[in-house]
């Protein structure tokens, strides 16, 4: 079993002068899901999701919000279940003296590279885009490169390729509202109503929805106090 380097490494927890954590990363992984299920760090569905899914392993990467006042321990939380993560602040301008940090913006994998591929594909595209008019703005070798961009950003996130593409492109897609009934009435379909995580595809639609089928299981398997607080969100 994989162990973390603390005063023993055949500890299961140490003190890290802040407290008891963890020193084994089986039992960091289930004390970091007590947490979530908790919600101890006020974190919203669709992040504890996303969190959960990063550290099984079904994700290559996530980004979640924050808030201010519990990023630090988010932070720690995300260390001590050995996943990278780098942070930005959501700045708010009240005045022109006063800006209000209004939430912090992670983003996360278990791999440093995977991590920085997110982070610079984050920059590049969130820079202007909060600008009117931007994408608009662009010409065409601008708009290819934010197309690639795009298509790189949700493969970071572990979203299929088609999904992806259809959405960088433009093309036209599937919400909730397109599926079939039966898929529509299921918990799964439910749990994608509130939390769809991705758009789907109108050609491969039933590909990517098994993604998002065994995404849910993944959380179900992980943590069902979570599955069930998911079925019961409105």
């Amino acid at each position: 079993m994989e162990k973390f380097k603390g005063p023993s490494q055949y500890d299961l927890w140490k003190d890290d002068g802040d407290g008891i954590i963890p020193n084994d990363l089986e039992v960091a992984e289930k004390w970091a899901i007590g947490k979530l299920e908790r919600n101890e760090f006020n974190l919203s569905d669709q992040a504890r999701m996303n969190i959960i899914l990063t550290m099984k392993g079904a994700k290559p990467g996530s980004e979640f919000n924050a808030p201010p006042e519990k990023a630090t321990k988010v932070a720690e939380m995300l260390k001590t279940i050995r996943i990278y993560s780098k942070s930005f602040k959501t700045e708010e301008a009240e005045t022109t003296k006063k800006i209000n940090i209004t939430s912090v913006k992670f983003i996360i994998s278990k791999d440093k590279e995977t991590l920085e591929r997110i982070a610079k594909t984050l920059m590049a595209n969130d820079k202007n885009f909060s600008k009117i008019g931007y994408l608009e703005s662009l010409n065409e070798k601008e708009r290819e490169e934010y197309r690639k961009n795009e298509i790189q950003f949700g493969l970071n996130f572990g979203y299929p390729k088609t999904a992806v593409e259809a959405f960088a492109n433009r093309d036209e897609k599937m919400g909730w509202e397109d599926l079939p009934k039966d898929i529509k009435g299921s918990p799964v379909g439910e749990i994608y109503r509130k939390f769809s995580l991705f758009s789907f595809s109108t050609e491969h639609w039933e590909e990517e929805w098994e993604v998002f089928k065994k995404w849910v299981s993944i959380i179900k398997y992980t943590s069902p106090k979570i599955f069930e607080q998911l079925l019961e969100a409105k």
